[in-house]
């Protein structure tokens, strides 16, 4: 087997203590809502979910790069993340499932840079009654390389510059979808690191308008 192969066979012998791992201690709220980072990678999206999370502790904090931790016992140490995205995936996958069946609240942490998965999530959200709402943080693309290789001397996870870029554009297209498909049942706000300002509950024009320039 592979590395990818054997991680995903590991996850699923220990299903069960993964679940609980990242689980334990959450339960169903009366307003189910469901949090979704977006932007580019090195934007700030993980310090914005943890402040997010410090402000409501009920939220269960999904994100793919704690998920790899779960690998480390068969060979994850931060430099071979790339070797742990399908398996990682595999595992966010399961928290979301277990997370919307069980009626948890949820801040997705994530770039956002996939329309057709995040249009299906969506869709089974609204179909359960979540709140949804969409956290675009903007920061311009230089900086966001910046932050993302000064976090890689921490972190030992090499973000590539064609990685930067390609999620700074995906990530906004994405938003740009969604907010058109699902229109105000979604709520959608702008978080403008480069000039401080939050830009609360904007429609797709609005947050077209706000961007083009940097991102077109």
């Amino acid at each position: 087997m592979n590395i990818q192969e054997k991680a995903i066979a590991y996850l699923k012998e220990n299903k069960k203590e993964f679940l609980s791992r990242y689980t334990t201690g959450f339960s169903e709220q009366k307003i189910k809502t469901a949090i979704f980072t977006a932007g580019a990678s090195g934007a700030g999206k993980t310090e914005y979910a943890i402040s997010r999370k410090a402000k409501e502790p009920f939220l269960l904090h999904i994100d793919i790069d704690n998920v790899r931790d779960f690998f480390a016992p068969v060979g994850y140490n931060g430099i071979n993340s790339s070797d742990y995205q399908e398996p990682a995936s595999k595992g966010v996958n399961w928290l979301f499932d277990m997370a919307s069946k069980k009626k948890f609240s949820i801040i997705v942490d994530s770039n956002f840079a996939e329309p057709n998965m995040a249009k299906s999530n969506i869709q089974r959200l609204l179909n359960k009654a979540y709140v949804v709402e969409i956290n675009y943080i903007y920061r311009a693309l230089d900086k966001c390389y910046e932050f993302a290789h000064q976090r890689e001397i921490v972190t030992k996870r090499k973000v590539p510059m064609e990685i930067v870029k390609k999620t700074f554009k995906d990530s906004f297209d994405t938003v740009l979808f969604i907010k058109s498909t699902f229109q105000d049942t979604v709520i959608l706000n702008l978080i403008d690191r480069e000039n401080d300002i939050i830009h609360e509950n904007i429609n797709e024009v609005e947050f077209l308008t706000l961007l083009q320039k940097e991102i077109l």
